[in-house]
């Protein structure tokens, strides 16, 4: 019994202690593989401006699932001082892969990246810094400067793979809601931006509208996200009442790695701060739409949690200026899917109202995911006429933590009598 709990009392002892890095004398350790960029407000990296730089690492200690790394990073004349702290997960998106979730105790970097890689040399496909198989890797951004530091050297040179490998043996997979940490080039560089549109018919009437957007990033790895959304619009013709539906809607979420379908069930991408913008139009010069709105209602179907509450607005385009109202929204605390209520309106015939514009509350991100809004019309004359929706958007990545692609337009329009 006293041998068992002695053996017990060691085990313990080795999984509490800390693990220092061997090799460091007083003044720490100098490593290659250093990188400077220097971004520009708009997260670009300006032209000719990647220089080598030097990163020195005085104390590095692994603890019970993290870590806690202290050093300097030398820019010409500059020495700025670290002290990082960070917790370890397992990569969702690279297998064999640790990440950390890991702050600037000094508040002079933001720590963009900070992982140990293992297989590094099948896993990316690009050249890194260097060639070796199990690197490690941090990457700083300089708060005052935005200067971007990145640096990956030879784990061998820190600990053993099998320490650590025993050590982390039972990190947590990274929770979805911290995917920005793995996918760190979402918060450091824009992406590059693809939007393919593509009109659908309906027996023959273009009633439908689908855009793809697919943003990419191509540092190390190339990743590439892909939102596809669909505008619908049903609009009916005299004598059939109606009402008219207009739609958005997220139809398929693609992620793409090195060129690999990665996944099909990760909505990263989200449609946030979409305004939509309904008017009736003439058919022609000839052709004068005299009909007008009676009322409008709108909501959101997601089956993400319900987002905090935010104010509506309705303007009212009659010809002669915008008329405002505006009320309060309620919210579903939970639920799968939730519906947001959303707004409803009623137009006086007086008012002509033809035209009218929404702020919809809530995003789409979910695959059926969508925006939906109906209004009522009075019909007046049986002549040609038009309907046109045009929705105005932001696409963020990870729940509004970065906007990726501001003030993007997708616009249908129909014929109807």
């Amino acid at each position: 019994m006293f041998r068992r709990l002695v053996v017990w009392f060691l085990i313990l002892l080795y999984i509490t202690l800390p693990l220092s890095v061997k090799g460091y004398s007083e003044g720490g350790i100098k490593v290659t593989g250093e990188k400077r960029y220097q971004l520009n407000a708009g997260k670009q990296i300006c032209d000719g401006s990647v220089t080598d730089a030097t990163i020195k690492l005085n104390h590095l200690n692994f603890t019970q699932g993290g870590l806690g790394i202290t050093g300097s990073v030398r820019n010409g004349q500059r020495e700025i001082p670290f002290d990082i702290s960070g917790n370890i997960f397992k990569s969702n998106l690279f297998p064999g892969t640790y990440v950390f979730e890991a702050t600037d105790l000094l508040n002079n970097f933001e720590v963009a990246y900070l992982a140990i890689t293992q297989d590094a040399k099948s896993l990316y496909k690009k050249s890194l810094l260097l060639s070796e198989n199990i690197i490690f890797q941090m990457y700083l951004l300089d708060k005052d400067t935005l200067e971007f530091f990145t640096f990956e050297t030879p784990f061998d040179m820190l600990k053993t793979k099998e320490n650590v490998n025993q050590y982390y043996f039972y990190a947590e997979v990274l929770p979805e809601n911290k995917a920005y940490i793995e996918h760190w080039w979402v918060n450091v560089f824009l992406p590059e931006v693809a939007e393919v549109p593509q009109s659908v018919g309906i027996n023959g009437v273009p009633n439908e509208k689908e855009i793809n957007l697919t943003l990419s990033w191509d540092y190390t790895v190339n990743v590439k996200y892909e939102i596809s959304i669909k505008s619908r619009m049903c609009v009916y013709s005299h004598p059939d009442p109606g009402p008219d539906i207009f739609t958005l809607q997220v139809t398929s979420q693609k992620i793409f790695v090195d060129g690999v379908l990665y996944a099909t069930d990760l909505p990263y991408l989200f449609i946030v701060g979409c305004q939509a913008k309904i008017q009736m139009k003439n058919y022609s010069l000839l052709e004068t739409n005299d009909d007008i709105f009676r009322s409008v209602s709108w909501h959101t179907l997601s089956d993400a949690p319900s987002s905090p509450p935010v104010s509506w607005g309705v303007s009212l385009g009659i010809g002669v200026g915008p008329i405002s109202a505006s009320g309060g929204l309620s919210w579903s605390p939970q639920g799968s899917p939730t519906m947001d209520p959303g707004g409803f309106d009623n137009f006086f015939p007086s008012q002509k109202v033809q035209g009218v514009n929404l702020q919809l509350g809530r995003y789409i991100n979910e695959v059926g995911d969508k925006f939906n809004i109906t209004l009522w019309k009075d019909r007046y004359s049986s002549c040609p006429k038009k309907m046109q929706v045009v929705y105005l958007f932001n696409v963020a990545w990870g729940n509004h933590i970065t906007i990726v692609i501001p003030s993007r337009t997708l616009s249908t329009v129909v014929t109807y009598y």
